[in-house]
């Protein structure tokens, strides 16, 4: 996350939208100064209750978590699928394997 970008205030209510842009002094504040603010600061500011103080703190949370939308992967699907289908068939000579031991443990020991 880019402190330095502007607080996404389109995702506000109009009335903490207003109330943000208020107490910046009618500027967009960045990410940073409205993480810089504790509840109690928020809590004292005018248009600010505690509902006002949910909805900052939801979409602080919202910023926080990674979005997956953004992710963009280094390799085609094709490429990917071909990685899953090896991991498949390691997966399978494990479990046969086990079972193999499974089934022999009075035996010897081999190394496969």
């Amino acid at each position: 996350m880019n402190f330095d970008q502007p607080f996404p205030i389109d995702r506000c209510s109009k009335r903490v939208a207003n109330a943000l842009l208020r107490e910046f002094e009618g500027r967009v504040p960045t990410i940073a100064e409205v993480l810089a603010y504790r509840d109690n600061d928020w809590l004292g500011t005018p248009g600010f209750g505690r509902k006002a103080l949910d909805e900052i703190k939801e979409i602080k949370s919202a910023l926080d978590s990674p979005q997956p939308a953004l992710f963009r992967p280094k390799i085609s699907d094709a490429e990917l699928l071909l990685h899953l289908n090896g991991l498949v068939q390691d997966m399978e000579a494990i479990i046969g394997k086990i079972s193999q031991r499974n089934g022999t443990s009075s035996g010897s020991q081999g190394g496969g």
